[in-house]
C-alpha cells in the first residue's frame, strides 16, 4: 500500500513578520474628561453639567455665643452650622470620616484692630498656637485639623474642623482613621463618628468644643462614596469654602 503524504502548509509571511515600531509610539494617551456629579434628579429639572471643579465643599461650624450664625437666629450655641444650607445639625451628628487636611488660620492684627485673617497649609510641625509680631504687625497661628466628612442621606461632603480647646477630638479622630484602622488593614472611612459638643466653663464665660467617638460600620455605599470623594479631593478637582468666605463664624 501507498503511504499516504501529508500536506504541509506554508506558514504565511504575514504572521511572521515584526513590528517596525514599538507598541509605545503607536499608543495615544487621552486625558479623560472630568465625569458630571449633578445628581440625577437635578438633571431631570435641567440642571446645567457640573463637574467636580464647579463644587465648593460647605463647612459646619460649632457655634459660640459671639457666632454670626446665633446673632442671625440661625442656629442656637452649640449647635453645628451648615455654611452652604444655613441649617442647624444640632448639638450633635453622625459623618463617615475619609480626609484629613491640617491647615492654620491666620489672623494680622494691628493694636486691637483685626485686618487680615486666611488659611493656609500647615507647615510640618506646626504647634496648636503661634503669636509673633512681624514689622509692627502682632501675626496669630491656630492650627485646624479640618476633616473631610460625608453626611447621612448626602452626596455632598462637608468639612468639620477642630481648633483651640477641640484639638485634642480632631487629634482623637486622627488617630482612629489612620492609626487604629490602618493597622487592622481598613480604610479611614471604615467607621462613622459622632461629633457632638459640651459645654465648658472659661475665665470670659462659657463656650463650646467639640467631642468624637466611634459610631457603627460604615455601609458598603458609604464607602464607595467616601473613595470616590477622596480621590476628587486629593486630586484638587474640588475647594472648600475660603476661610475668609465664612471668616464671620
Amino acid at each position: 500500500m501507498k503511504s499516504k503524504k501529508k500536506k504541509t502548509k506554508k506558514k504565511s509571511k504575514a504572521t511572521t513578520r515584526k513590528r517596525s515600531k514599538p507598541m509605545q509610539e503607536e499608543t495615544q494617551l487621552v486625558r479623560k474628561p472630568e465625569a458630571p456629579i449633578v445628581a440625577q434628579d437635578a438633571n431631570e429639572w435641567g440642571a446645567p453639567e457640573l463637574s467636580a471643579s464647579d463644587v465648593v465643599i460647605p463647612k459646619l461650624f460649632l457655634m459660640q455665643k459671639m457666632s454670626k450664625g446665633v446673632d442671625e437666629k440661625l442656629a442656637k450655641e452649640g449647635e453645628y452650622l451648615d455654611s452652604l444650607s444655613k441649617k442647624s445639625l444640632g448639638a450633635s451628628f453622625v459623618a463617615v470620616p475619609f480626609f484629613l487636611q491640617k491647615t492654620q488660620h491666620v489672623h494680622f492684627w494691628e493694636g486691637r484692630e483685626r485686618k487680615w485673617a486666611e488659611e493656609r497649609p500647615a507647615p510640618a510641625g506646626a504647634k496648636n498656637f503661634e503669636k509673633e509680631t512681624v514689622d509692627g504687625v502682632d501675626v496669630e497661628r491656630t492650627l485646624v485639623f479640618n476633616f473631610h466628612v460625608l453626611l447621612p442621606g448626602s452626596s455632598l461632603p462637608h468639612i468639620v474642623s477642630f481648633k483651640g480647646t477641640s484639638i485634642r477630638a480632631g487629634k482623637e479622630l486622627a488617630t482612629q482613621m489612620y492609626f487604629a484602622n490602618g493597622s487592622a488593614h481598613l480604610p479611614p472611612w471604615e467607621y462613622s463618628v459622632e461629633v457632638s459638643s459640651s459645654p465648658v466653663d472659661g475665665e470670659k464665660g462659657k463656650y463650646f468644643v467639640s467631642n468624637v467617638k466611634v459610631s457603627k460600620k460604615s455601609t458598603d455605599h458609604e464607602k464607595a462614596e467616601a473613595s470616590k470623594w477622596l480621590g476628587l479631593v486629593r486630586s484638587g478637582q474640588v475647594r472648600s469654602q475660603g476661610y475668609e468666605e465664612v471668616f464671620s463664624e
